[in-house]
């Protein structure tokens, strides 16, 4: 007897036929089986058709739909969502790799609470990383703990926190039905069509969850040659919210929403002006400051709004009055943002350290933990051990501070901070392995305000 469809896995294809067989065969060792794959091929030139033919003939869960021509990513998935069979639809991209248990988790959270979107972690890497990373693309903006296994909508968040949510498609689980009801569909431009389909569907859903699994359900291949974001137009980030201001209008909750969507605006610009500094991100700098940012309506609630935090007003003053040839949005970082809304809760971790006789280090010396040290230099405070486990950046230094293993200094350490929340417990064990004293500092915890200062020591 075959089993009812659950899942509908809409995947767009276009010349991806050097990752097919690693992505389908992700796919197919799910856990979860009753699902489909509806592969959208958009006019491929190379073998990625005679791919997905090969597959569909060993296994009739895949369907194969041809474009005749490339008609883009959005149409294609908009094609996708017409051909769907199950109660649930997720987006998945050709290119990436999925955790046995995506399907599972998601599918469990979806029917446990009768959700309208079920959302997962996710990492990226590139074809020349031996490991997945955390993912950065959210602008190191990680769900809070809060929302995890606990109903929710973007009522709950405030205006600032909104940039804990991720504006994609592809780590989310969507009940078909929510779809069709409010007409969400994809926009049909080069580059973020899936802006509008994401933040539109965020905003209208009553029952999101996330699903608390404190590891990446998919890794996301970033910096692919061929790759729609690699050859961007900033300018279609403006055309994206102005159809989700005029659908929202619609609604009658633009109102109601449109303080969220200033402040996630100024946040993606922020990302596309850094992936395309030429030509293109110079005009639509030029039209932001002149008539944009008027025509969405976040030059009169930025101007006049005293409620919105320094950081915020700070990035769209740069935006407005920054010359473009200055080019400092290169330099500019949403983690950098990210700190600097939590400075309060920064001064009082520092007072805390000040008062104390620990002797703390901090674990992993990427370009997060290097903005936290700069952070916490500025506020006077200074981390006495700096330690990564990759052998390349031991024994080098960062302001003429070494960095060192974990092994070789762990007897000198009172408290280990930790930046990752994916990754805690993992850092947690190695560190209790070696010294059951040794207490672990969970820095996200803390700052997304999902514990209080005391309560994030391990």
């Amino acid at each position: 007897m075959i089993e009812e469809v659950k899942i509908s896995i809409i995947m767009p294809i276009y010349n991806k036929s050097s990752y097919l067989h690693e992505t389908l065969d992700s796919l197919l060792n799910q856990i979860f089986q009753c699902y489909e794959i509806v592969c959208i091929n958009d006019g491929s030139t190379d073998s990625s058709l005679q791919i997905l033919e090969a597959y569909s003939a060993k296994d009739k869960r895949i369907r194969v739909f041809n474009n005749e021509k490339n008609i883009g990513a959005a149409l294609s998935r908009n094609r996708g969502i017409e051909y769907a069979k199950a109660p649930y639809i997720l987006f998945l991209d050709a290119d990436d790799i999925f955790d046995p248990m995506l399907l599972e988790e998601a599918f469990s959270a979806a029917e446990s609470y009768d959700t309208d979107i079920v959302v997962w972690e996710n990492d990226t890497f590139t074809d020349s990383d031996l490991i997945f990373k955390e993912s950065g693309s959210k602008g190191e903006q990680y769900y809070s703990d809060i929302f995890c296994n606990k109903i929710f909508n973007m009522n709950d968040l405030a205006a600032e926190n909104v940039t804990l949510w991720s504006i994609s498609v592809w780590d989310k689980l969507y009940r078909k039905q929510f779809i069709l009801d409010n007409y969400i569909h994809f926009q049909d431009i080069k580059s973020a069509n899936d802006g509008k389909f994401a933040l539109i569907s965020i905003l209208l859903a009553n029952r999101i969850i996330h699903v608390k699994t404190y590891r990446a359900l998919l890794h996301y291949r970033v910096k692919i040659a061929d790759q729609i974001s690699t050859n961007r137009n900033p300018m279609n980030m403006y055309f994206a919210y102005k159809e989700v201001r005029r659908e929202l209008l619609q609604h009658g909750l633009w109102e109601k929403y449109y303080s969220k969507c200033a402040i996630y605006f100024c946040i993606s610009m922020l990302w596309e002006l850094r992936n395309d500094n030429g030509k293109k991100g110079e005009e639509t700098y030029i039209f932001l400051q002149k008539d944009g940012m008027r025509e969405l309506d976040f030059t009169e609630w930025f101007e006049h709004n005293e409620d919105i935090k320094p950081c915020y007003k700070e990035l769209y003053h740069k935006i407005m009055k920054e010359k473009y040839q200055t080019k400092w949005f290169l330099k500019y970082s949403y983690f950098e943002i990210f700190l600097n809304s939590k400075e309060n809760l920064l001064v009082k971790f520092c007072q805390m350290r000040m008062e104390q006789n620990n002797r703390y280090a901090l674990w992993g010396m990427g370009q997060k933990s290097k903005m936290l040290l700069l952070k916490l230099k500025e506020l006077g405070v200074k981390i006495d051990y700096l330690i990564d486990q990759d052998v390349a950046k031991q024994e080098t230094k960062f302001y003429e501070q070494k960095i060192d293993a974990f092994e070789d200094v762990f007897q000198e350490i009172d408290v280990v901070i930790v930046m990752s929340r994916i990754h805690i417990d993992e850092i947690c064990d190695r560190v209790k392995n070696k010294s059951k004293k040794i207490m672990v500092f969970s820095l996200f915890a803390y700052l997304e305000g999902r514990k209080e200062l005391e309560d994030c020591f391990i």
